[in-house]
Protein backbone atom coordinates (compact mmCIF):
# COMPACT_ATOMS: atom_id res chain seq x y z
CA UNK A 1 0.00 0.00 0.00
CA UNK A 2 1.07 3.59 -0.81
CA UNK A 3 0.27 6.03 2.15
CA UNK A 4 0.28 9.65 2.09
CA UNK A 5 1.75 12.15 5.17
CA UNK A 6 0.55 15.46 5.17
CA UNK A 7 3.64 17.19 7.11
CA UNK A 8 2.76 20.43 6.10
CA UNK A 9 1.19 21.41 9.83
CA UNK A 10 5.11 21.60 11.09
CA UNK A 11 5.26 24.76 12.56
CA UNK A 12 9.17 26.27 12.97
CA UNK A 13 9.18 26.56 17.18
CA UNK A 14 7.93 22.53 17.95
CA UNK A 15 4.85 22.33 20.06
CA UNK A 16 3.61 18.86 21.39
CA UNK A 17 1.55 18.38 17.35
CA UNK A 18 5.23 18.68 15.85
CA UNK A 19 6.85 16.01 18.05
CA UNK A 20 3.76 13.47 17.40
CA UNK A 21 4.16 14.22 13.74
CA UNK A 22 8.19 14.04 13.64
CA UNK A 23 8.25 11.39 15.88
CA UNK A 24 5.16 9.05 14.34
CA UNK A 25 7.28 9.50 10.61
CA UNK A 26 10.68 8.06 12.64
CA UNK A 27 8.67 5.35 14.67
CA UNK A 28 6.80 4.24 11.19
CA UNK A 29 9.66 4.21 9.71
CA UNK A 30 11.36 1.65 11.70
CA UNK A 31 8.76 -0.55 12.00
CA UNK A 32 6.79 -0.40 9.08
CA UNK A 33 8.89 -2.97 6.50
CA UNK A 34 5.48 -3.55 3.91
CA UNK A 35 4.26 -0.12 3.00
CA UNK A 36 5.81 2.40 0.82
CA UNK A 37 4.75 6.59 2.04
CA UNK A 38 5.03 9.25 -0.14
CA UNK A 39 5.73 12.87 2.91
CA UNK A 40 4.26 15.92 1.58
CA UNK A 41 6.45 18.83 3.80
CA UNK A 42 7.33 22.35 3.45
CA UNK A 43 10.68 23.10 1.47
CA UNK A 44 12.54 24.37 5.05
CA UNK A 45 11.20 21.33 7.22
CA UNK A 46 13.29 18.71 5.02
CA UNK A 47 16.37 18.51 7.51
CA UNK A 48 13.78 17.75 10.18
CA UNK A 49 13.17 14.52 9.42
CA UNK A 50 15.29 11.12 10.09
CA UNK A 51 17.09 9.22 8.37
CA UNK A 52 14.59 7.34 5.79
CA UNK A 53 14.99 4.83 3.54
CA UNK A 54 14.19 6.66 -0.45
CA UNK A 55 13.40 3.35 -1.70
CA UNK A 56 10.21 3.45 0.21
CA UNK A 57 9.89 6.85 1.40
CA UNK A 58 9.42 9.34 -1.13
CA UNK A 59 9.95 13.01 0.09
CA UNK A 60 8.09 16.00 -2.11
CA UNK A 61 9.23 19.47 -0.82
CA UNK A 62 6.16 21.82 -0.77
CA UNK A 63 5.65 25.66 -0.83
CA UNK A 64 3.71 25.78 2.63
CA UNK A 65 5.24 28.65 4.61
CA UNK A 66 1.99 30.43 5.49
CA UNK A 67 -1.62 29.12 6.70
CA UNK A 68 -2.64 30.61 3.53
CA UNK A 69 -0.24 28.13 1.30
CA UNK A 70 -0.57 25.02 3.19
CA UNK A 71 -4.64 25.63 2.43
CA UNK A 72 -4.03 26.37 -1.14
CA UNK A 73 -1.80 23.30 -1.48
CA UNK A 74 -3.91 21.19 0.73
CA UNK A 75 -7.35 21.70 -1.13
CA UNK A 76 -5.87 21.83 -4.99
CA UNK A 77 -2.74 20.52 -5.44
CA UNK A 78 -2.27 17.74 -2.98
CA UNK A 79 -4.91 15.69 -4.30
CA UNK A 80 -3.63 16.17 -7.89
CA UNK A 81 -0.52 15.19 -6.78
CA UNK A 82 -1.42 11.82 -4.90
CA UNK A 83 -3.40 10.84 -7.72
CA UNK A 84 0.09 10.89 -9.93
CA UNK A 85 1.61 8.68 -7.38
CA UNK A 86 -0.46 6.28 -7.15
CA UNK A 87 -1.75 7.04 -2.93
CA UNK A 88 -4.61 4.68 -1.56
CA UNK A 89 -4.28 6.45 1.88
CA UNK A 90 -3.94 9.76 2.60
CA UNK A 91 -3.29 10.57 6.98
CA UNK A 92 -3.85 13.58 7.83
CA UNK A 93 -2.10 15.01 11.08
CA UNK A 94 -3.81 18.10 12.13
CA UNK A 95 -7.23 18.85 12.56
CA UNK A 96 -7.61 20.03 8.72
CA UNK A 97 -7.28 17.44 5.59
CA UNK A 98 -8.52 17.91 1.24
CA UNK A 99 -11.98 18.31 1.04
CA UNK A 100 -11.80 16.94 -2.80
CA UNK A 101 -10.13 13.33 -2.84
CA UNK A 102 -12.44 10.94 -5.05
CA UNK A 103 -11.54 7.05 -4.45
CA UNK A 104 -9.06 7.67 -1.87
CA UNK A 105 -9.40 6.73 1.70
CA UNK A 106 -8.61 9.39 4.75
CA UNK A 107 -7.20 8.90 7.92
CA UNK A 108 -7.64 12.61 9.77
CA UNK A 109 -5.79 13.52 13.84
CA UNK A 110 -7.49 15.73 15.87
CA UNK A 111 -5.48 16.28 18.73
CA UNK A 112 -8.17 18.25 20.88
CA UNK A 113 -11.52 19.97 19.77
CA UNK A 114 -10.87 23.45 21.69
CA UNK A 115 -11.35 25.20 18.96
CA UNK A 116 -15.14 24.77 19.35
CA UNK A 117 -15.21 23.66 22.98
CA UNK A 118 -13.17 27.25 24.14
CA UNK A 119 -12.37 29.24 21.28
CA UNK A 120 -11.93 32.18 23.17
CA UNK A 121 -8.30 30.51 23.89
CA UNK A 122 -7.53 30.87 20.24
CA UNK A 123 -5.98 33.37 18.39
CA UNK A 124 -8.34 35.29 15.77
CA UNK A 125 -7.80 33.05 13.04
CA UNK A 126 -8.50 29.77 15.18
CA UNK A 127 -11.36 30.34 16.63
CA UNK A 128 -12.81 32.23 13.12
CA UNK A 129 -16.30 31.03 11.45
CA UNK A 130 -14.26 30.11 8.05
CA UNK A 131 -11.69 27.85 10.25
CA UNK A 132 -13.51 25.72 12.44
CA UNK A 133 -15.60 25.36 9.42
CA UNK A 134 -12.99 23.64 7.54
CA UNK A 135 -12.38 21.61 10.66
CA UNK A 136 -15.72 19.96 10.37
CA UNK A 137 -15.65 19.62 6.48
CA UNK A 138 -12.50 18.07 7.79
CA UNK A 139 -13.78 16.03 10.27
CA UNK A 140 -16.75 14.95 8.59
CA UNK A 141 -14.74 13.77 5.16
CA UNK A 142 -12.63 11.43 7.14
CA UNK A 143 -12.61 8.11 6.73
CA UNK A 144 -11.41 7.24 10.62
CA UNK A 145 -10.52 9.12 13.07
CA UNK A 146 -7.77 9.04 15.23
CA UNK A 147 -7.59 10.83 18.63
CA UNK A 148 -5.39 10.67 21.64
CA UNK A 149 -7.98 10.32 24.39
CA UNK A 150 -11.04 9.55 25.39
CA UNK A 151 -11.93 12.76 26.48
CA UNK A 152 -10.91 14.30 23.07
CA UNK A 153 -13.67 10.97 21.76
CA UNK A 154 -16.37 12.19 23.91
CA UNK A 155 -16.16 15.85 23.03
CA UNK A 156 -15.97 15.18 19.01
CA UNK A 157 -19.32 12.52 19.81
CA UNK A 158 -21.25 15.51 21.47
CA UNK A 159 -20.70 18.04 18.97
CA UNK A 160 -20.64 15.49 15.75
CA UNK A 161 -23.69 13.75 16.56
CA UNK A 162 -24.01 11.86 13.61
CA UNK A 163 -20.40 10.37 13.72
CA UNK A 164 -20.20 6.56 13.42
CA UNK A 165 -18.29 6.09 17.03
CA UNK A 166 -17.06 2.95 15.01
CA UNK A 167 -14.39 5.44 12.98
CA UNK A 168 -13.21 7.25 15.90
CA UNK A 169 -10.30 5.73 17.34
CA UNK A 170 -8.27 7.01 20.68
CA UNK A 171 -4.40 6.06 19.83
CA UNK A 172 -2.36 7.22 22.83
CA UNK A 173 0.73 9.08 22.29
CA UNK A 174 3.98 7.38 22.06
CA UNK A 175 6.79 7.67 24.74
CA UNK A 176 10.04 8.22 23.29
CA UNK A 177 12.59 5.97 24.47
CA UNK A 178 14.89 8.62 25.92
CA UNK A 179 12.28 9.07 28.68
CA UNK A 180 13.35 6.57 30.96
CA UNK A 181 13.94 5.97 34.39
CA UNK A 182 17.52 7.40 35.94
CA UNK A 183 19.50 6.76 38.89
CA UNK A 184 18.68 8.44 42.10
CA UNK A 185 22.31 9.12 42.13
CA UNK A 186 22.07 10.81 38.09
CA UNK A 187 18.91 12.53 39.56
CA UNK A 188 20.25 14.34 42.53
CA UNK A 189 23.08 15.23 40.36
CA UNK A 190 20.45 17.05 38.27
CA UNK A 191 18.58 18.76 40.67
CA UNK A 192 21.55 20.58 42.33
CA UNK A 193 22.69 21.66 39.15
CA UNK A 194 19.60 23.23 37.90
CA UNK A 195 18.35 24.13 41.59
CA UNK A 196 15.85 22.61 42.17
CA UNK A 197 13.75 20.73 45.11
CA UNK A 198 13.46 17.30 45.56
CA UNK A 199 9.92 17.55 44.82
CA UNK A 200 8.96 19.66 41.85
CA UNK A 201 5.94 19.58 38.56
CA UNK A 202 7.90 19.72 35.26
CA UNK A 203 6.20 20.94 32.56
CA UNK A 204 7.33 20.44 28.98
CA UNK A 205 4.25 22.36 27.02
CA UNK A 206 3.72 25.13 25.57
CA UNK A 207 2.89 28.19 27.59
CA UNK A 208 -0.84 28.88 26.94
CA UNK A 209 -3.82 30.11 28.76
CA UNK A 210 -5.17 26.76 27.56
CA UNK A 211 -3.13 24.52 29.16
CA UNK A 212 -3.98 26.06 32.12
CA UNK A 213 -1.18 26.38 34.48
CA UNK A 214 -2.45 28.29 37.29
CA UNK A 215 -4.63 25.70 38.41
Amino acid sequence: MKIALDLTPLRPVETGVDRFILNLVEGLSEVDHDNNYVLFINQGDQSRLPGLDRSRWKVIPVRAETIWHRLLFQQIEMPMRMKREGVGVLHSLAFLAPLWTPGLKQILSVHDMTFFTRPELHNQMRRSVWFRWLVARSIGRADHLIVPTRSVRGDLLRLFTKRDPETLHVVKYGLNPRFRPRTPKAMTVVRQRLGLPQHYILFVGTLEPRKNLHR
